[in-house]
């Protein structure tokens, strides 16, 4: 799930396959990374994985690695 997560990353982000992506990311590291595309990449994981994302959650969440964490444990406790 992890490398399919990084690949929705890469595709909303416009990521080239070369483009290195580790856990340690967060929006202000990369230009692609801003406001839109991180509603975008929310409201994609959202909807691929059917779960919903509460404000309250990604308050705690500072980059990319405890994103998807997140995702893997909201998509474990629902299913």
């Amino acid at each position: 799930m992890e490398k399919e997560l990084d690949n929705i990353f890469r595709e909303i982000l416009y990521l080239d396959d070369n483009y290195s992506i580790n856990d340690s990311l967060a929006p202000g590291d990369i230009v692609e990374w801003d406001s839109l595309s991180h509603m975008n990449l929310l409201y994609e994981i959202s909807n691929r994985y059917n779960i919903s994302i509460s404000f309250k959650d990604l308050k705690g969440i500072k980059n990319w690695g405890e994103l998807k964490k997140y995702v893997i444990k909201k998509t474990t406790n629902d299913s």
